[in-house]
């Protein structure tokens, strides 16, 4: 039995049994008509098939295959007769025909519809008012071989419909391949009210699954005419559109036609008495300077609170025609000077515990209220003044304990005062304190301490003598050698004497021996004495030439520095959960916003109560409000010295960006970059390229302190915990307006380096104790800072 298919124009025949037939398709493409030989099959078509039969013969095999493989396998089969009717076949030359013909078919390209569909506009020409615009039909055809399916529409309301359509105005249906199916427009109804000449306009939308042809618009037209053509307006205007029908408009109210056809009116607007005006009810109409008029609420409205154009400041909101500061879990602080501005007062220095209550030097505010930090040092509270820190183990007023002051001639070494004679001897009676005395001149220590010379001799060369040695001279009594008697010096009743320290006679002259403790010789002028207080003297703190650093000052003989001196911005993080702002405790109140993924942890914190916790997605932006060219007002970020301080905690496997300076608002930029996108150590970037690294593994999930100093004149250094980790000398180039670009800066970002460098974006972990100095901390201070802060 013989299977006949279609594909790409070629008859595939199957022989299955043992009988044989001819086969062949006057429609196939590419084959012929069945016949007695398929070489006679082959020759229907000067197509493939075709040729496919030739190379078949005399084989009585379907010349219908293509000239390749198949071609050759059909001239190898035995000749047939079609009448024959006792035919065997060799199963082989079936199971070849069978693979033959499912190659064939995996080639068929899928049936596919085709669309013809007219795509000219229908015109039903011009109809009398009063009469109806009949029908026209439109024909739709497939001539692929797939079935096709259609939607026709013509959107319901208007003039024009489709015969026998649904609710929506669409008819819809399926073709069989080779087969059409005509639809009928149908133009309705033309009032006689319509003007003489006017034009009626729709469209038919036919949409197919044909390709090519998914969406195919025909534009519909008629036009009225005739005597019984009336539109008549009365009071009203008669308005001719550019397109569609006229009518009649009142153009005292109609807003599309306002005045005079065509002219609308603008949104909020309504047409009063032929003019276009603003309507805003019970609200104020606002009309700023070259610009449009429009309505605001006078009494909420921030741009416009009270009267139009009065703008709330930042922070404030609009209640009852007022601007009023809203300070949400902050506290509302109103200067006797400025403006109000809102205050952490639990954290604040300069509004501890209440606005206006500024925390003295060294101190800072923690649950409202001022508190001395001294670090390493002790807190010491006299009865009279305020508290301060010492060193109680070298500080001569305050020696092993506050308040313990050493004796003349006495120093406080190891928290105990010592008492120092230099080349005297150091005695210590039964009753009194100890003191210093010259052992070969004092009659009452003569030669050692508590020996007392009987009367009438003196103590000559540490013995009791009756009578003077040669060389000597009897002064008050005793023999003395006026060449190195102090008291004697150069003749009997000269007394050398220095401030601040011991006199020595040598030679029968005056010299300065030694200082007491606490004072020194500076000016190398013994005149003078020891002129020096090394124990509070700043440009020799300690010893001759030790200056204290911008910022420090000496008390007990040791540079120290008052911590809030020169702040820039100090933003604590102790802020409440759930603040959107990190309150910056400085003279500035440059509050930080919240973006993204922070929120505060009140407990966490290292220094303080609370601390930042960010998400990794997330950081704090601070906006300050000029730049160093000047072109805002206020504050600045410094292009030259400067230095930046925080504390940290991460366990992420790269650190990601603890801070950048950003332009803003000024101009496009990113700098003074601290972290590192893809390892566990920070690097650090300055304007003039100087990038650094450091081998400090930070994200041990511990708390360490980064401080970064910026020099313009001695370079960069870079500080983790108080040690030095990395710096270079190279001067930066930013030292001042117009030096570099670096004057457009406007913004500090905390927890994020936006990428700038070294691949560093967002961090993760907990930030607290920010600060930003407008100088260079000096090594000391930063030792100090961290000390006061850990």
């Amino acid at each position: 039995m013989f299977h006949r298919g279609h594909a790409r124009g070629l008859i595939v025949c199957v022989l299955s049994g043992i009988g044989l037939a001819a086969c062949g398709d006057s429609n196939s493409a590419g084959g012929g008509q069945g016949g007695k030989a398929g070489g006679a099959a082959g020759q229907a078509d000067a197509g493939p098939g075709g040729q496919g039969g030739g190379l078949g013969g005399q084989s009585g095999v379907a010349g219908s295959l293509d000239a390749g493989p198949g071609g050759a396998d059909a001239a190898g089969a035995p000749d047939v007769d079609a009448s024959d009717t006792d035919v065997s076949f060799d199963v082989a030359d079936a199971a070849d025909a069978a693979d033959l013909s499912a190659d064939v078919q995996s080639d068929l390209p899928a049936p596919a519809p085709i669309a013809d569909i007219p795509s000219a506009a229908i015109d039903f020409g011009a109809v009398a008012c009063g009469s109806a615009g009949g029908g026209m039909p439109v024909v739709v055809t497939n001539s692929g071989n797939a079935p096709l399916h259609y939607r026709a529409v013509i959107a319901a309301g208007g003039i024009f419909s489709l015969q026998g359509a649904a609710a929506d105005g669409s008819v819809s249906g399926d073709v069989a391949p080779g087969d059409n199916v005509g639809l009928t427009i149908v133009a309705g109804t033309i009032g006689t009210t319509t003007a003489d000449g006017a034009s009626f306009l729709g469209s038919l939308a036919v949409v197919t699954n044909a390709s090519g042809a998914e969406n195919v618009q025909i534009p519909l037209k008629m036009k009225a005419e005739g005597g019984l053509c009336t539109l008549t307006c009365a009071a009203f205007t008669k308005c001719t559109p550019a397109t569609g029908a006229p009518y009649c408009a009142n153009t005292a109210t109609d807003n599309s036609n306002c005045g005079t056809c065509g002219h609308a009116c603008a949104a909020g607007e309504v047409c009063s008495g032929g003019a276009c005006a603003i309507t805003c009810a019970g609200i104020a109409t606002c009309t700023p300077t070259g610009a449009a008029p429009y309505c605001a609420n006078t009494q909420t409205d921030r741009a416009d609170c009270g009267t139009c154009g009065h703008a709330c400041g930042t922070g404030e909101i609009c209640t009852a025609g007022a601007c009023v500061l809203t300070c949400g879990a902050l506290t509302k602080c109103a200067p006797s000077a400025g403006g109000p501005y809102c205050a952490n007062t639990a954290t604040d220095g300069a509004n501890c515990g209440t606005c206006g209550t500024v925390c003295g030097v060294g101190e800072i505010c923690t649950g409202g209220a001022c508190v001395l930090t001294c670090g390493a040092l002790t807190k010491c509270t006299p009865s009279a003044g305020g508290p301060y820190c010492a060193n109680t183990a070298t500080d001569n007023a305050d020696c092993g304990t506050c308040g313990h002051a050493c004796g003349t001639g006495e120093m406080c070494a190891g928290g105990a005062c010592v008492l120092t004679c230099g080349a005297l001897t150091k005695c210590t009676p039964n009753a009194g304190a100890a003191y210093c005395a010259n052992t070969t001149t004092d009659n009452v220590n003569c030669g050692a301490c508590g020996h007392t010379c009987p009367a009438g001799q003196a103590c000559v060369m540490g013995a009791c003598a009756s009578t003077c040695a040669a060389a000597e001279s009897v002064c008050g009594g005793a023999c003395t050698n006026t060449s190195f008697d102090p008291s004697n010096c150069g003749m009997c009743g000269r007394k050398c004497a220095f401030a601040n320290g011991a006199a020595a006679c040598v030679g029968g002259g005056c010299y300065l021996a030694s200082c007491t403790a606490g004072f020194a010789d500076c000016d190398r002028d013994q005149t003078t004495g020891c002129e020096v207080n090394t124990a509070t003297d700043g440009a020799n703190c300690g010893a001759c030439g030790h200056a204290c650093a911008l910022g420090e000052t000496c008390h007990a003989g040791a540079c120290s520095a008052d911590l809030s001196q020169g702040l820039i911005g100090y933003w604590n993080l102790d802020d409440a959960f759930g603040s959107a702002a990190a309150a910056d405790s400085s003279p500035n109140h440059l509050n930080g916003q919240l973006q993204g993924n922070v929120t505060f942890d009140p407990a966490g914190g290292k220094q303080g109560t609370g601390a930042a916790m960010f998400g990794g997605g997330g950081y704090i932006r601070v906006v300050f409000p000029n730049n160093a060219k000047g072109q805002g007002s206020g504050v600045s970020i410094p292009q030259g010295n400067i230095t930046f301080a925080m504390w940290f905690k991460t366990s992420s496997a790269n650190v990601g960006g603890l801070q950048v300076v950003e332009g803003g608002t000024w101009g496009p930029g990113c700098d003074r970059v601290v972290g590192n996108g893809a390892s566990n150590t920070l690097m650090y970037n300055a304007w003039n390229e100087v990038n650094m690294s450091e081998a400090f593994v930070v994200n041990d999930g511990v708390w360490h302190q980064m401080v970064y100093v910026l020099d313009k004149s001695a370079g960069f250094k870079a500080y983790i915990d108080g040690v030095l980790e990395v710096s270079d000398a190279t001067p930066t180039s930013n030292c001042g307006v117009g030096c570099s670009g670096f004057d457009w800066a406007s913004e500090y970002w905390i927890g994020r380096s936006a990428a700038c460098r070294f691949g560093a974006d967002y961090f993760t972990g907990l930030i607290d104790d920010v600060r930003i100095y407008d100088h260079a901390l000096p090594p000391s201070t930063v030792v100090q800072l961290f000390n006061a802060t850990k």
